[in-house]
């Protein structure tokens, strides 16, 4: 037993509606290989109707999984501008997971990881250079004081 949906009928809201599930449609029966009948009506069978229904819904689960893989994106750009601003204030204590995907973000951090740690060792430098010459002063003024 065929189903037929007609296309094209309604108010002009309906029809901009109307426009994009036909779209929809002619899209998931060319990704699946079905030639798209006319513009006036469609009509199918349960099986090329269940053909469609998996089409929409694996096209719906990509979506779902690249919604999630640029959650993930966005929520690693965050961690990686929240070292940035931490670097900012001479904080590197905090240090960015790398993670198994081996992608450009996991360089930057890694980079960022391997420039906090330098920066500290070098501030870490300084101030023992800092406290040593402190305490040459302080040695300095009292030679000169006695002398």
């Amino acid at each position: 037993m065929a189903k037929t949906i007609f296309i094209g009928m309604g108010t002009s809201v309906d029809n901009k509606l109307l426009e994009t599930i036909e779209q929809i449609l002619k899209l998931n029966l060319k990704l699946v290989g079905t030639t798209v009948p006319g513009p006036d009506k469609i009509s199918m069978d349960q099986k090329q109707l269940d053909t469609i229904l998996a089409g929409l819904n694996n096209v719906s689960n990509e979506l779902d999984e690249k919604s999630r893989f640029i959650e993930w994106r966005t929520n690693r750009l965050n961690e990686i501008v929240e070292v940035l601003l931490k670097y900012t204030l001479m904080d590197f204590s905090i240090k960015l997971d790398i993670s198994d995907r081996g992608d450009e973000l996991d360089a930057i951090a890694l980079g960022l990881n391997t420039l906090g740690e330098e920066l500290d060792s070098h501030i870490s430098r300084l101030k023992e250079k800092t406290e040593g010459l402190e305490r040459s002063n302080k040695q300095l003024e009292q030679f000169v004081y006695v002398a």
